[in-house]
């Protein structure tokens, strides 16, 4: 990263720091990739010595956004999932998954575009577990994002054994974890309390016990099938499961968390993992239950809780912005307005999806000491006049396409809405090659005016096995629960 002085004068600032102090008309001075000073603007600060002056009248500054939870691979099917049912999402998904080679082309090609639409949205940080993070974790190194990252470890949805999706995991965070200095973190990441026998999780807590820098990225409790599937393992629940094998700690981040009970908040909380929400995703395909995060509890047991796309080639959306307003009216519609105040959701786009990523201490708030990770949009519209709360401005109005310029560690990444690391052209070329060419061998059908999937025949031969393979599992464990309480126990 380059050394120098940068100042940014007479901005809006959103600092995010632990007063969440605001200042109307603020100068930020970065120094060798930190932040030096973050305070009201002065008359002279024209004149500072500096290698680069950004001007900031019209800009609202804030701390880089946290995309705390994402799947980043499948961004070549933007636009072909998007009017599927959550059931024939699912079986697509898990029939492209078990052909591996054409995955894996389609994934190579996806990354470099992925990282462009999160930089220009003012992203800068992410935490993804894809298949194979590798052609990943390169191109994350030529952006200069940060990104936590690791290999998907599901043997009930991916056709490699435990032994060789644990060797390809152990592979990633001996050889990425801490790379593009220092940018790239590694995570031990089972795709959740659904997705895994109880082979697959022993071998990831002793994964994770081998490698303690590493993080543990989960899904845990998104669905109402997620604690039977815990307990058809001998588990009383999926919380206790990850209590059981010494995967619930400060290192843990849970992804979802859409049916915890006030047990479950209070197990999370005392171990401090960190809860990561994605509502856009929740809401737009559900998974058939009125079911929502206790947001409100989780904020007064002190739990971090970070905003995610999770997929954000599913929803057609790369805009965080979106996810903070989603997140305070989903949790309003469901528990009943406030639930979430605008400064707790500027925190949830920023510090606290650092803080959920184990990076709360470097990034995530604009504070003299930290790294210079900074987001600047153009706020000179008359949507955001009179300039009244900048927090709910921020969350409520402002979207992805107002992102001006980015740094991380003081470098200009974006300027003029233009990503200046990444080749945005030869992304998008390569990308739209390769998706149609594994459209034709998978047999999809796109266009412009809809997107028909393959027939529904090749798509049942290939992910039925492991569909059908989760659903009896708990079907048999809710049988067995049933015939325990005896006749007439659920009415």
């Amino acid at each position: 990263m380059p050394t120098g002085r940068t100042v940014v004068r007479d901005a809006a600032v959103l600092t995010a720091d632990p007063a969440n102090t605001v200042h109307q008309h603020g100068t930020l001075v970065i120094e060798d990739g930190r932040l030096a000073e973050v305070r009201p603007s002065e008359p002279d600060d024209g004149g500072q010595p500096a290698d680069t002056v950004i001007h900031g009248r019209g800009k609202l500054a804030l701390p880089g956004l946290v995309n705390a939870h994402t799947h980043l691979e499948m961004t070549g099917v933007q636009g072909a999932f998007s009017d599927l049912s959550t059931l024939r999402l699912g079986m697509e998904a898990t029939a492209l998954f078990r052909r591996s080679e054409a995955y894996a082309e389609l994934a190579r090609a996806g990354w470099a575009l992925g990282l462009v639409n999160m930089l220009t949205s003012g992203i800068t940080l992410f935490n993804s577990m894809d298949r194979d993070p590798r052609p990943g974790a390169d191109a994350v190194a030529e952006s200069g994002m940060r990104a936590v990252m690791g290999p998907m470890l599901a043997d009930l949805m991916l056709p490699e054994p435990v032994e060789a999706q644990v060797a390809q995991a152990e592979e990633f965070v001996a050889a990425y974890h801490g790379s593009a200095d220092g940018r790239v973190r590694a995570a031990v990441a089972t795709q959740g309390d659904l997705w895994c026998t109880g082979e697959l999780w022993r071998a990831a807590a002793a994964l994770a016990r081998r490698h303690p820098e590493a993080r543990v990225h989960t899904h845990v409790l998104e669905t109402g099938q997620s604690q039977a599937m815990a307990r058809s393992q001998g588990y009383a629940s999926s919380v206790e499961l990850l209590e059981e094998l010494g995967l619930l700690d400060e290192r843990t981040m849970v992804a979802h968390f859409v049916n915890a009970r006030a047990a479950d908040v209070r197990r999370v909380a005392a171990a401090g993992a960190s809860v990561l929400h994605c509502p856009t995703g929740l809401a737009y395909y559900g998974t058939g239950e009125r079911a929502w995060p206790p947001m409100r509890a989780l904020a007064e047991h002190g739990v971090a809780v970070g905003l995610g796309l999770d997929d954000p080639y599913w929803i057609d959306s790369w805009d965080l912005f979106r996810e903070a307003k989603q997140a305070r009216v989903m949790a309003n519609h469901h528990f009943g307005a406030p639930q979430l105040d605008s400064d707790r959701l500027v925190r949830m786009l920023t510090i606290d999806g650092a803080r959920a990523l184990g990076l709360g201490d470097e990034v995530g708030s604009l504070e003299p000491g930290k790294q210079a990770d900074v987001v600047l949009a153009d706020i000179d519209h008359p949507r955001f006049e009179p300039y009244t709360n900048l927090p709910a401005l921020a969350v409520n109005a402002l979207t992805a396409d107002r992102v001006e310029s980015v740094l991380v560690e003081g470098r200009v990444l974006v300027s003029g809405g233009r990503v200046q690391t990444l080749d945005k052209g030869a992304a998008r070329d390569d990308l739209r090659r390769t998706a149609h060419e594994i459209a034709e061998k998978t047999g999809w059908h796109l266009g412009p005016a809809s997107a028909i999937p393959p027939r529904i025949t090749g798509t049942i031969r290939r992910s039925a096995g492991p569909l059908l393979g989760i659903a009896a599992r708990v079907a048999t464990q809710t049988t067995r629960e049933r015939l325990r309480r005896g006749p007439g126990a659920d009415t």
